[in-house]
């Protein structure tokens, strides 16, 4: 009879999550590329095509300290799923 251990991640899996996760933080940073085409096709200003990056930012910075606590009482790797699933 096979004994199979239960899956354990590889140490690949670890720098590809953090491959993963670095990518999606800078997903946010292109927003600068947008502004100029929504500002000509809307006629918006630079100030309006800028305003959904700016109430992200301000989300981002205001859920860090309950985020921090819940990863502290979940563990990392359980609450890295949870705001993996909720980013999706």
């Amino acid at each position: 009879m096979h004994n199979k251990k239960p899956y354990v991640l590889t140490r690949w899996s670890i720098p590809f999550a953090g491959f993963l996760v670095a990518l999606m933080g800078g997903f946010s940073y292109a927003w600068g590329v947008f502004i100029v085409p929504l500002s000509e096709k809307y006629n918006w200003s630079t100030a309006e095509a800028s305003l959904p990056f700016t109430v992200y930012i301000l989300f981002l910075a205001f859920v860090m300290v309950p985020a921090g606590k819940l990863q502290d009482h979940f563990g990392p790797n359980r609450f890295l799923l949870l705001a993996l699933y909720y980013f999706l």
